[in-house]
């Protein structure tokens, strides 16, 4: 089994238990094109605009999912 198959094997599970597949410490670039898959858009529009309130000048983590 490829780690690609058992990594979506395990968020699939994720999120149909009810979960996400993001933690405390946020997306992280490895997980960024998984978020879009396994998220829905309100909740990652809603991260974008949490990320806006606190970085509005966009120096932390720049370049990532929520930069403009």
């Amino acid at each position: 089994m490829q780690l690609g198959k058992i990594k979506r094997e395990i968020y699939e599970a994720c999120v149909n238990l009810g979960g996400t597949i993001t933690a405390e410490h946020g997306v992280g670039k490895i997980r960024i094109k998984s978020l879009q898959e396994f998220s829905n858009k309100k909740r990652i529009e809603l991260m974008k605009k949490i990320k806006e309130v606190f970085d509005p000048y966009e120096i932390l983590n720049p370049g990532t999912l929520f930069a403009k």
